[in-house]
């Protein structure tokens, strides 16, 4: 768009990370991850495992880009991780939800929500190698942001 106005490409280099629903010939339907320029362009499947993935977000860390996002199996939605080499890593499997991470500043911390089991969303902070919950209400705390 910048360079159609203004006859120069864009300065722009964010990526952005979304979710694309297809379905499938058995009447199934999963939702795969991709990455593309911010303006839509350049889309490049990242995630293609067969679930539904929601919820992508970036980490933090500009020298090790990470996708964090939400995929549901057959007993909870884990929080999964995925490079930029398509490796995937299990972030969180509590029982439950586990999703929608914000991360600190430097990126050594995450904030995120998770039911383990309880039935409703709490906020769990991890740093240092040590989970420690945040909230402990009877309220749904979900979509958690750094200030």
């Amino acid at each position: 768009l910048q360079e159609t106005l203004t006859g120069e490409p864009s300065f722009f280099s964010t990526k952005i990370a979304y979710t694309q629903e297809k379905p499938l010939k058995n009447g199934k339907h999963y939702s795969y991850i991709y990455i593309a320029d911010y303006d839509g362009s350049n889309a490049e499947l990242v995630v293609d495992y067969p679930t539904i993935s929601v919820s992508p977000r970036w980490n933090n860390d500009p020298k090790r880009p990470l996708i964090f996002y939400s995929e549901n199996t057959n007993t909870n939605v884990r929080m999964m991780a995925i490079g930029m080499d398509k490796k995937r890593v299990m972030a969180s499997n509590f029982e439950g939800i586990n999703m929608q991470p914000t991360f600190g500043p430097q990126g050594s911390s995450v904030v995120y929500c998770a039911t383990r089991g309880g039935g409703n969303c709490q906020l769990y902070h991890w740093a240092n190698k040590q989970l420690t919950k945040l909230t402990n209400n009877t309220g749904n705390n979900f979509a958690p942001v750094f200030s």
